[in-house]
């Protein structure tokens, strides 16, 4: 199914005009053409089907993910150029697979105890408190753990384990089954994160050090399940890797000064069936991360969205593109 619809941002008024302006015209946002067809998709594909989509940045394709997922859909960039000072995307949409019957659901899946993580509140000047990213990363986890299961993970990596309750989770769900890694520039973040696991009778190995600690050479080509949850503020450069807390928030430049070091190295650490999930505000362009990581051989899409302290929070997925 193809469709190259009529994106350009114009008053409501041209659109649906007799004139050659019909083929361009897409009124508030560039989306009013576009959305009328999008509840419509999930009733014309075949299980097997895909539809073809031209979108701008501007038509914001991550709601439009958002949206489709709402009718069953799965969406990712498959191409990203510019044009006459437009970016332009092609989104490649197809019928989310059914989930395991056996699979608990979410809400049902173990998570660490918040009344036992391993530290009190005098440490939240020095180590990132567990907010509403943080959940999120745990919910695209547990949204994706019913799939991961018939793969039976057998290494989880986390860079940037501030309290433990990511990994702590990953920990928690595969029981033992495998081996759990986390990293962490700040000594007293490793240290906690090291209690939160024992408070929750689980291990993983807790490395100090800038990012990756070396895990992309040790690691290559085994991590089923790779979690980021990185500094994406938009902030100065000078901020960014400071020594206070602020070094768990501050990205740089669009917020992409941290991202943008760890993105060339994901396909070298995925395995066949791994996965990587990362939180990312709109700022970040997750539209444009999607696209350099497809030159990479990965494919993307939003797991989940969600609202917080007026920040529109994205979780990402990527995994290996299928071999056609």
């Amino acid at each position: 199914m193809l469709f190259n619809p009529p994106y350009v941002l114009t008053p409501d008024e041209e659109v649906g005009s007799s004139g050659i302006e019909a083929s361009w015209a897409g009124g508030y946002r560039g989306r009013m053409v576009i959305d009328r067809v999008l509840p419509l998709v999930h009733l014309m594909l075949s299980p097997q089907g895909c539809l073809l989509m031209v979108l701008l940045h501007d038509n914001d394709p991550t709601e439009v993910s958002e949206i489709l997922k709402g009718t069953g859909l799965d969406s990712t960039i498959i191409m990203t150029r510019a044009a006459d000072e437009e970016k332009l995307h092609v989104l490649k949409v197809w019928r989310q697979s059914e989930p395991e019957a056996a699979t608990p659901p979410p809400s049902k899946l173990p998570k660490p105890d918040m009344q036992v993580l391993g530290f009190d509140r005098s440490l939240y000047q020095r180590v990132y408190e567990p907010a509403e990213d943080t959940y999120m990363l745990v919910d695209a986890l547990h949204a994706s753990w019913g799939s991961l299961q018939k793969n039976l993970p057998s290494v989880c990596l986390e860079i940037g384990c501030g309290s433990g309750f990511v990994i702590c989770t990953a920990a928690l769900l595969m029981q033992g089954r495998g081996q759990c890694f986390a990293t962490d520039i700040s000594p007293t973040a490793a240290e906690t994160t090291k209690r939160t696991l024992r408070a929750h009778g689980v291990d993983a190995e807790v490395l100090i050090g800038d990012l990756l600690c070396g895990m992309d050479v040790r690691l290559s080509g085994n991590v089923d399940i790779l979690l980021f949850n990185p500094p994406y503020v938009p902030t100065s450069t000078e901020e960014v890797g400071c020594s206070g807390i602020e070094r768990s928030w501050a990205g740089g430049k669009r917020g992409r000064e941290v991202i943008d070091r760890v993105l060339p190295v994901v396909h070298k650490l995925l395995s066949g069936h791994g996965i990587f999930l990362m939180v990312l505000v709109d700022e970040n362009v997750p539209t444009e991360i999607s696209a350099m990581l497809r030159c990479n051989g990965l494919d993307s899409s939003i797991e989940i969205s969600r609202t917080a302290d007026e920040e529109s929070l994205h979780v990402i997925k990527v995994w290996r593109q299928k071999l056609s």
